[in-house]
């Protein structure tokens, strides 16, 4: 996940190993390198030899670009909320401060190359799964193969 990548570098730095140092060190990697750096970052942790990979978290527009460019066998996903649910889970991991950022980062992909919005208003990963796995199978029936 790109959250994993970031989170590595926090460490590296000596940051604490919490959300918003997390959340920090990633704006000022794409501030400092660009998403194109984060692109290449992500390209170093995929195995080319796994039929089906998952990079979640991905948010920069220039860095999924430059990733879809590559892998053109890609489906993207957008997971979006409702702005009551989001709202409410922003304030319960105290990013209030760093919502309006991170909300400039994640819109434009919802109408601009994904290729599934799922709305997920439920709670829980179970909830989540299950969403996912009706939704992309029905579009993508050609993920049970792989």
């Amino acid at each position: 996940s790109v959250g994993n990548i970031f989170r590595e570098l926090a460490i590296l730095s000596g940051a604490p190993n919490d959300r918003n140092s997390i959340i920090s060190v990633g704006k000022k990697y794409l501030e400092q390198y660009g998403e194109n750096a984060l692109a290449h970052e992500i390209e170093s942790k995929i195995d080319i030899n796994q039929r089906l990979v998952v990079v979640d978290g991905l948010r920069p527009l220039g860095t999924l670009q430059t990733l879809l460019r590559k892998y053109q066998r890609s489906i993207v996903l957008y997971i979006d909320a409702s702005n009551y649910n989001r709202n409410a889970r922003v304030k319960d991991i105290d990013l209030t401060d760093l919502d309006e950022d991170i909300d400039k980062l994640v819109r434009p992909l919802k109408g601009n190359g994904s290729d599934l919005v799922i709305i997920n208003d439920k709670n829980g990963e179970g909830e989540l799964q299950k969403i996912l796995d009706d939704q992309i199978l029905e579009k993508f029936p050609c993920l049970l193969h792989a």
